[in-house]
């Protein structure tokens, strides 16, 4: 515990522009369990670190490498993981990281993390393991989830406009007030999904799997639905309106 006390003083430091900072460096560590609240992590290498069961509620990460690290269980409610502070400058007065950089999470394990309301913005989820997570009201525009497993995931009112979710698997995922204008849904499993009220607009849909999904109230106007499977979808309400290649009677 003092030495991770002691790191994260100094990845303090380092941030604040200290030449006695170092900046963290967590490659390889067992963080299990670590109470990380509110604590300023920008920048810092989490590589393989295993965060299973962490308290990173609060906490700032925007800029952090996560590839292959291990958040399964995380608590992460408020979590912010996207966009750096652009007025940022190192100790010598300069940026050493573009103003803005998408965290990565490229095959994280997040299984049942909780995600509430964290800004995800841009983010590179690739391969990212997210069963069952509570993404509620969570922010993802622009995110890479190509390859994600988000089956069970609870997406309610999640901003996802222009996100890749390219092969991704939805199934039973929760969308209820999504928003996924422009996202790319080629190939993604969305069986049996719950998209109530969800806004789908100007989507590309070849090969969306949305069979027996619930589109009650949903909007999917100005989409092309060429090779979508409606089997059995509920388009109860549905707004279709200048829709390109879709059928009724599914």
């Amino acid at each position: 515990m003092t030495d991770l006390l002691t790191t994260l003083e100094n990845h303090q430091l380092w941030l604040d522009g200290d030449p006695a900072g170092v900046r963290a460096d967590f490659t390889d560590a067992d963080l299990t369990g670590a109470v990380l609240v509110d604590v300023d992590l920008r920048w810092a290498t989490f590589t393989r670190t295993d965060l299973t069961g962490a308290d990173l509620s609060g906490a700032d990460l925007s800029g952090a490498d996560l590839r292959s690290a291990t958040l399964s269980g995380v608590l992460a409610v408020g979590t912010f993981l996207s966009v750096a502070d652009p007025t940022w400058v190192d100790a010598d007065g300069n940026q050493p990281f573009p103003a803005v950089h998408n965290v990565l999470l490229s095959g994280v394990d997040l299984t049942s993390v909780a995600l509430t309301g964290a800004n995800l913005a841009g983010a590179d989820l690739t391969d990212a393991i997210l069963t069952g997570a509570d993404l509620i009201g969570a922010n993802l525009p622009g995110a890479d989830l190509t390859f994600a497993d988000l089956t069970g995931a609870d997406l309610t009112d999640t901003k996802m406009e222009r996100a890749d979710l390219t092969d991704a698997d939805l199934t039973d995922a929760v969308l209820r007030g999504a928003d996924l204008s422009q996202a790319n849904l080629n190939r993604t499993n969305m069986t049996r999904a719950n998209m109530r009220g969800a806004k789908a607009q100007h989507v590309k849909t070849p090969g969306v799997n949305l069979t027996d999904s619930d589109l009650t109230d949903s909007d999917l106007s100005d989409s092309d639905l060429e090779g979508a499977d409606l089997t059995g979808a509920d388009l109860t309400r549905a707004d279709l309106s200048r829709a390109k290649n879709h059928r009724r009677d599914v």
